[in-house]
């Protein structure tokens, strides 16, 4: 499956079920292939091509604004 998202500037503070542990995650949307719209929440994102590092924070930082379906993750839909 492939995937194109794009970032927001929402972030969001996930909480493990049945733990203490949490994180900051990015809201990222977008859509497959077939155009079916999905939400993510990303907690990490590592470039392994060092010499792009600049150029993907670059591009980081174009945040768009989530719409207001975007901030809601049902539970139905995490897998």
């Amino acid at each position: 499956m492939k995937l194109v998202i794009h970032s927001t500037e929402q972030i969001v503070e996930i909480v493990a079920p049945g733990s203490d542990a949490t994180g900051k995650a990015r809201i990222w949307v977008g859509e497959t292939e077939s155009g079916i719209p999905v939400q993510l929440a990303i907690l990490l994102v590592a470039v392994t091509a060092k010499e792009r590092q600049d150029e993907f924070v670059a591009a980081l930082h174009e945040k768009h604004a989530p719409e207001p379906a975007d901030l809601a993750f049902p539970l139905r839909m995490l897998l």
